[in-house]
Formats: structure tokens, C-alpha cells, sequence
């Protein structure tokens, strides 16, 4: 996970020097967006809302207690979390919308530091053209939907 992080560090830089109110602010914005998608559960919700608490109580400190902050790889979910705010919301990118829902509601059986950074990190880079110099294949969106409906179903 070092590499992806590495490559989006700049980006994640950016997000950890935006301030709280700011951050909570862009996350009820993301809340509502997500709300109500259609791959929305509770489980969704109360991922999403565990990430928001914690960032209310300890955005950008790196204490223990933190149930945001990775200390394995020195990140933060609300950080993450942040950009994908700018992905869904700002950019309003229907795939990044749908595979958030998706992996917050999958966060429920993980949600530990390292389990919220993990999976926000894979919504952030599962969609980028060009994570590698050799890899620069755009998923077609409709591809992206169908597999997720179909993942659903499966569930």
C-alpha cells in the first residue's frame, strides 16, 4: 500500500491541511450525495457517520485514540475521505459515488484505522488512469456500474 499512498501523497497533503469546520462541512455535502444513492445501506450511513465523529473529535491528531488515523501507514480517513468529497461532489463522478457507498457499507466489518484507510484509499485509486507509467486503461463507467449492481445482487 506504500506505492499508491506515495503516489497520491501530494494530494493527501493538500486534504490533511484543510481545516475541521471545512472538512465537516464538505462531509455533509458527501452524506447527502451518498444518501441517496442506490447502493446506500444503513451499514453505509453508519460507516460514513463513524468517520465524521471522529473527525469531529480528533481531526489531524495522530494520538492512538484516533479511530481515523492509520498508524501503520501514517494516513488519516478523514483525509481520504476529503477527497473523495472533491471526486463525488465537486467533480461529481458517478463511479467514485458508487464504489464509496459500496465500500462503507463493507467497512462494517473492519472498522479500524488501518480497515477506513484501506478502503477509502482503493475507491480513491481503483478509478485512476494512471497509477503506474505502464498502466493507463480508463474503466468504462457503465462496466464499473453494471459490476457493482452485480456484486450486489451476488451479496
Amino acid at each position: 500500500m506504500g506505492e499508491i499512498i506515495q503516489y497520491i501523497q501530494p494530494e493527501i497533503d493538500r486534504a490533511h491541511a484543510v481545516i475541521k469546520e471545512k472538512k465537516l462541512s464538505a462531509f455533509k455535502d458527501l452524506y447527502t450525495a451518498i444518501k441517496s444513492h442506490t447502493l446506500t445501506t444503513p451499514n453505509t450511513l453508519g460507516c460514513f457517520k463513524a468517520i465524521e465523529q471522529s473527525t469531529e473529535r480528533f481531526c489531524g491528531k495522530t494520538h492512538s485514540v484516533n479511530q481515523n488515523y492509520d498508524t501503520a501507514n501514517l494516513i488519516h480517513a478523514d483525509d481520504l475521505l476529503y477527497l473523495l468529497y472533491e471526486k463525488i461532489v465537486i467533480e461529481e463522478s458517478v463511479e467514485h459515488s458508487s464504489l464509496l457507498a459500496i465500500q462503507l457499507d463493507e467497512m462494517i466489518s473492519g472498522l479500524c484505522p488501518q480497515g477506513r484507510t484501506t478502503r477509502l484509499l482503493q475507491v480513491l485509486v481503483m478509478l485512476q488512469d494512471d497509477l503506474t507509467p505502464t498502466s493507463r486503461t480508463r474503466v468504462n463507467s457503465s462496466n464499473v456500474n453494471q459490476r457493482l449492481i452485480s456484486k450486489r445482487q451476488i451479496s
